[in-house]
């Protein structure tokens, strides 16, 4: 099986919670809703610093008159979420996994379609 971008950059919530041990005072951990048509963002930092997330605007998966199954994400979105990204200094990202009943089916295959765009178009998102 050929390894993407994507596997490349997943990680262990082990790993995560000690990145985030490690950079107290320096960055954010951002959560992703990734739906059909729409990315919800929160950020929040260390509990030491902070202790409730920050719901901030969802962004739009498909640019304005797009097919609503069209993959990936809008060149404008992504703009957008790199902005979020450099302004609040995330380091790291936790994403809603949707199964239905234990299962995996559509939603899940459009977050991996969405994350596979962001990291295929930017290297300011995902390094």
């Amino acid at each position: 099986m050929l390894a993407t971008k994507l596997s490349s950059t997943l990680v262990s919530p082990a790993k995560v919670a000690s990145k985030l041990d490690w950079q107290k005072a320096v960055g954010v951990v951002m959560g992703l809703d990734i739906t059909m048509d729409r990315i919800g963002i929160a950020i929040t930092e260390h509990p030491e610093n902070f202790f409730e997330s920050v719901p901030l605007n969802s962004l739009n998966i498909n640019e304005p008159n797009s097919p609503r199954k069209a993959r990936g994400i809008s060149h404008q979105s992504l703009s957008e979420l790199e902005a979020i990204v450099k302004q609040h200094r995330v380091c790291a990202f936790v994403v809603n996994w949707p199964v239905n009943e234990g299962r995996m089916g559509e939603k899940c295959g459009k977050v991996l379609q969405v994350l596979d765009s962001v990291i295929d178009q930017s290297n300011n998102v995902v390094t």
